[in-house]
């Protein structure tokens, strides 16, 4: 999920630019992306008691361009 996340990430860049986007997904792509987005571990992630809210955000970084940016 996390490599497909990651591609996404590069998509998303490269065609929405400084666009808000809303992605409806799974936990395991909100794991994805508090992984490659904020560089929290999965381990971590997947063990940590869940708590509901109404949205989660995040940004990409300025000038991502593709895996491993």
């Amino acid at each position: 999920m996390v490599e497909a996340t990651e591609s996404f990430l590069s998509d998303l860049a490269a065609d929405w630019d400084g666009a808000r986007v809303l992605v409806v997904a799974h936990s395991a792509n909100r794991w994805a992306l508090d992984c490659l987005l904020t560089g929290a571990r999965l381990e971590d992630l997947v063990d940590a008691p869940f708590a509901w809210q109404t949205g989660w955000h995040y940004t990409l970084p300025t000038g991502r361009r593709g895996p491993g940016d």
